[in-house]
């Protein structure tokens, strides 16, 4: 069964609208007078990719929904190859403008000024690419209009993104043995804590403010799980929030960690709140709630009720990256502004994560690299995550190329970005080392199938489809094909590409062979 690969379908259409974008095509397509159907292609392209994360998702259950990604795929395929053609024209035509301008020579001139209006090879006058170019148009719109009765959702590439990279609710259970720089800061709150002023009614809101990845949850976490808050608070409760700010969830999580049982799923909201001003009513209690967008004031009148009924002295701390929030439910007097870590502290952070099983004696040279850290900017998320990534990396070149990519990320080479993306696989099992060579990398069986599966209708191996005769039957639709090469290779075994008119890639493997020359006999 073939599989349409997500992300690779996604890129693709993504690359599409990058070259429908360029500014040079652009110009050729208005000079062209094809403008307006490569805005036809970009329309419909919107709203294909808005529906596509919800066709990758249904394609391993609904053929119909599977056989349409496939002609969607290699229809991107095709249009990405006529936009080159349209690059590669706009860029000729450029090239020998600037040379005949510079007036180099009168023979140039002569061949541009032939070439732009009388040759076969000038793309858009060529009989045979106005027909494509409907022909891509026809397809898109057919394949817009079978989307239709799929039934697919529309969730935006930005919503899928953010629905896969949305962190874990924080909870206050966590292993944090080691916190640097924040003993002055947790020493704040718990002052904040322990105060009770006669102008308070049964409680008030103490709100910790930082950017991202300051270090707020966890010095929340350090409060909510100290002696004296322990001792101090007969009821504490912790509730993510994030940035929907749903009340009925919200009260309903209050109570779950104050209440011995859980509250019934068939409870409505008056239910739960009354529930929640029950169990509060009297006792002193500690409310966290963590990473708090809301600014509607509504919202929080709605769910702040059950916290009168609590003892006077009860405290909510709010953390959040916006000092409006803090300042709409009421912390004016208590909002604590939580600065970076000073440079050694963010060092003790990066230092913990990415030497914890590394003796740094051994590695001197690792731990001068490592001192840039500073470029962190105290913030003890990008220090851990810093560390998180280099934890796995033994050698000063990994290091070093690991640094120079943060700050050029988009400078990378093909190959920088290549030997990455393979050491991620290796380390990831996709490939193993060789036994005979070490310079030299195997894929299990099974993953060679699965690769297979995914890859199958555009990528072919010649070997594997060899028939009895020397032959091997190629979807015409292949985009990709290798061979084992030898030293002397039958040309019988090559015919069926003669036919292929979509291949991209031909790659002779393997690339670094004993013999330096290939040769391909009749025979």
């Amino acid at each position: 069964m073939e599989i349409v690969g997500d992300a690779l379908l996604s890129t693709a259409i993504d690359f599409l609208f990058d070259k429908l974008a360029s500014s040079d095509l652009i110009k050729f397509a208005r000079k062209e007078n094809v403008y307006s159907e490569l805005k036809k292609w970009e329309k419909e392209l919107l709203s294909i990719r808005q529906e596509l994360n919800d066709a990758e998702e249904k394609q391993t259950t609904q053929a119909a929904v599977k056989s349409w990604l496939v002609d969607l795929r290699d229809l991107a395929y095709d249009m990405e190859d006529i936009l080159d053609e349209f690059a590669y024209e706009a860029m000729r035509r450029n090239l020998m403008a600037q040379e005949a301008e510079a007036g180099r020579s009168k023979i140039l001139k002569l061949i541009f000024s032939c070439r732009t209006s009388l040759s076969p090879t000038h793309v858009l006058r060529n009989a045979k690419m106005r027909p494509k170019i409907r022909e891509i148009t026809g397809r898109l719109q057919d394949i817009s209009a079978t989307k239709a009765g799929l039934g697919l959702e529309k969730v935006t590439g930005a919503a899928a993104a953010s629905a896969m990279q949305r962190s874990p609710p924080t909870t206050p259970v966590a292993y944090e043995p080691w916190v640097y720089g924040r003993d002055e800061d947790k020493k704040v709150i718990l002052d904040l804590l322990g105060k009770v002023e006669p102008y308070e009614n049964n409680f008030c809101v103490i709100s910790i403010v930082g950017m991202g990845g300051v270090g707020k949850t966890t010095l929340a976490r350090q409060v909510y799980n100290d002696e004296m808050a322990a001792n101090n608070f007969a009821l504490r409760a912790w509730v993510c929030v994030s940035d929907v700010f749903d009340v009925e969830n919200i009260t309903k999580a209050m109570l779950n960690s104050v209440a011995s049982s859980k509250s019934g799923a068939w409870w409505d909201f008056q239910q739960v709140q009354a529930k929640l001003t029950e169990k509060l009513g009297g006792k002193r209690f500690l409310l966290i709630l963590d990473d708090v967008w809301n600014e509607d004031y509504v919202n929080w009148c709605s769910l702040r009720p059950p916290f009168s009924a609590g003892a006077k002295g009860s405290k909510v701390i709010v953390t959040t990256r916006n000092r409006r929030v803090a300042l709409m439910m009421g912390a004016e007097k208590n909002v604590y502004e939580l600065k970076p870590l000073c440079e050694d502290a963010c060092w003790s952070v990066f230092e913990q994560h990415a030497f914890e099983h590394i003796d740094m004696k051994d590695h001197p040279n690792l731990v001068s690299i490592g001192r840039i850290v500073g470029k962190c900017g105290g913030l003890p998320l990008a220090a851990k995550a810093l560390g998180g990534l280099l934890r796995s990396k033994q050698t000063e070149d990994e290091w070093e190329r690991v640094f120079e990519e943060q700050p050029n990320i988009d400078n990378l080479t093909m190959e920088d970005l290549g030997d990455d993306y393979f050491r991620e696989l290796l380390l990831r099992s996709f490939f193993q080392s060789s036994g005979k060579d070490e310079s030299r990398f195997v894929m299990h069986d099974l993953i060679s199938d699965l690769v297979q599966v995914a890859s199958g209708g555009i990528c072919f191996c010649l070997e594997d489809n060899l028939e009895s005769n020397g032959q091997s039957t190629i979807s015409k639709g292949t985009r990709h094909s290798s061979f084992i090469r030898g030293k002397f290779d039958v040309f019988k075994k090559f015919e069926s590409f003669q036919d292929l008119k979509l291949l991209r890639t031909f790659v002779a493997l393997p690339m670094h062979c004993t013999f330096t020359e290939s040769y391909v006999t009749s025979m």
